[in-house]
């Protein structure tokens, strides 16, 4: 199905069309994330990176259904997530060899800023249409009324800094992206 005469957007770039690749292993990696743009993708989010100074946690191995099949895979939260200095990597040999628009994303095990403020920052020079905050790994339940005032406070960090694509959350009735 071609998309035709319809402009899509992330942040302020304009992508070929709506297919936007999420993160996993497809896109953790430059030649990978050449083969998305290949097959058609609009653009791809970069796997979720821990933020600088603070090396992930391993809590040991989450198992996850990998199809109705039955088959299981499992997986760790260091495996995971990508150090800051190689998304930026990724971001700058992406803007010297293609096109193709990639997502920066930060893994939020918190929603205190303090905590992903640097690595924010440290995305800016390479000037991602948005960076996604991937509330995945969040302890806190958003869902519940008590907890909702934590997501609101995200929004007075927009001055000054890149838009951030929040990601949606376990719990989350819409399942679609909100922008802080």
């Amino acid at each position: 199905m071609k998309y035709i005469d319809k402009k899509y957007m992330i942040g302020k770039s304009t992508i070929p069309n709506p297919l936007v690749v999420a993160s996993c292993p497809a896109t953790e990696d430059f030649d990978r994330l050449l083969r998305c743009a290949d097959a058609g993708a609009g653009a791809a989010i970069l796997k979720s990176c821990h933020t600088i100074g603070k090396s992930p946690v391993d809590y040991g191995a989450r198992r996850f259904q990998k199809s109705d099949r039955g088959l299981w895979g499992t997986s760790t939260v260091a495996r995971e997530l990508m150090h800051p200095e190689i998304e930026c990597t990724l971001l700058a040999d992406i803007r010297k060899r293609s096109d193709f628009i990639v997502v920066p994303s930060i893994a939020g095990f918190s929603l205190d800023h303090a905590e992903w403020l640097d690595t924010l920052r440290l995305f800016e020079p390479y000037y991602p249409p948005c960076v996604q905050l991937d509330l995945f790994y969040l302890e806190e339940d958003l869902s519940l009324p008590g907890t909702q005032h934590l997501l609101r406070e995200l929004s007075a960090l927009r001055a000054g800094f890149t838009p951030c694509c929040i990601s949606s959350f376990p719990g989350d009735k819409q399942g679609s992206a909100e922008q802080a």
